[in-house]
């Protein structure tokens, strides 16, 4: 597992201390004692150990990417720092609740497709995609499965895309675009028939005599004609 840093809401612990073990001890013990009423900024070092705590903590992480906040507790021990004289201290430390709030953004940010001139023939399009890394440690993507669709229409799958001799890697807060991957288009004729429309529709393109045509497949539907480029 990973080892990153998933920064906390200025708003979800309402106690003004920024814990740092490059503090001095005075000032360590001094915002201890004097700030109580602030709140503060943490940045959570995301390190399960153990086979409950990595599935414990692979749901929380789960959770912040999928836009869902997480309510959890962060105890300090004597191993939080390597400064002998601020282990004691740091051992006693107790915040919570801790509200972890979610990611509310989108790991991929945009994608592209692509269709080669044999794509009737093959039933292989490729597709692209960016993808922005919120985290500090870095990641690399082993395997892709993906399905693509459309307002409910799957346009095509990505299956099982073996990566792990080449891995697609995103650095520290990093945006990275992938290499071509190959995806299955859908060739299923009235799915391309809806495609077209909906995206025709969208953009006001006037399709012209396609539209009867189109809508001669549509009101037949066990007819399957074939496809050709």
């Amino acid at each position: 597992m990973s080892v990153g840093l998933i920064p906390l809401d200025r708003a979800t612990w309402p106690y003004g201390l920024v814990l740092s073990t490059t503090q001095p001890v005075r000032t360590f013990y001094r915002d201890v004692t004097s700030a109580l009423t602030d709140t503060a900024t943490l940045d959570v070092l995301y390190s399960p150990q153990g086979s409950s705590q990595t599935a414990a903590g692979q749901i929380m992480l789960e959770n912040y990417l999928q836009g869902i906040d997480s309510n959890t507790a962060i105890y300090g021990t004597t191993s939080s720092t390597l400064i002998e004289s601020l282990q004691l201290a740091l051992s006693q430390i107790k915040l919570s609740p801790v509200t972890i709030p979610a990611l509310h953004q989108n790991l991929i940010n945009t994608a592209t497709l692509e269709f080669p001139t044999d794509i009737v023939q093959t039933g292989v399009a490729s597709t692209s995609f960016t993808l922005a890394n919120p985290f500090t440690a870095s990641i690399n993507l082993l395997e892709v499965t993906a399905t693509a669709t459309f307002q409910n229409l799957t346009v095509g799958t990505i299956k099982d895309v073996d990566l792990s001799s080449k891995p697609i890697r995103a650095g520290g807060h990093s945006n990275i675009t992938s290499p071509a991957l190959p995806l299955n288009f859908n060739l299923d004729p009235l799915t391309i028939i809806e495609l077209i429309a909906i995206s025709a529709q969208q953009h006001n393109v006037d399709l012209g005599p396609l539209t009867q045509l189109f809508q001669l497949v549509l009101d037949n539907p066990d007819f399957h004609p074939p496809v050709r480029a």
